[in-house]
């Protein structure tokens, strides 16, 4: 399986981490990270292409969430509200593409065609 396709990179700026040094950082700001002790950061390892998905979904949602907040206070920032728009961008159409090929990933999307919650396997059921 090629994880490329689930990499998310387009911070060229050098005040940004890009959105995979970000989730595993918790931060997308280089300047105000700090490491903690002697932690090193560990890249979550996937087993398959629906982990993959899972994982870059989540990247992207939170470099999206990390610069919603970073852009409070910085709001005439025009890198970060393109970056975020991008990432924003890339956290929906993952999850699209989530949706259309393994389901619901919550409730409150309308278009459930059915209740499916139980008809998939559950994460520690799965081999």
């Amino acid at each position: 399986m090629n994880n490329k396709n689930f990499v998310v990179n387009s911070s060229n700026k050098e005040m940004f981490y890009d959105a995979n040094e970000a989730l595993i950082k918790g931060n997308i700001q280089k300047d105000i990270y700090d490491n903690y002790k002697n932690y090193v950061p560990v890249e979550p390892i996937v087993r398959n292409e629906k982990e993959a998905l899972l994982l870059f979904i989540q990247k992207s949602g939170f470099a999206r969430h990390d610069l919603d907040l970073y852009l409070d206070t910085h709001p005439d920032c025009k890198h970060a509200l393109e970056l975020r728009n991008f990432y924003l961008k890339q956290y929906n159409d993952a999850i699209l593409r989530y949706q259309e090929k393994y389901g619901p990933l919550c409730l409150e999307k309308e278009s459930l065609k059915s209740f499916c919650w139980v008809k998939s396997p559950w994460p520690w059921e799965e081999k």
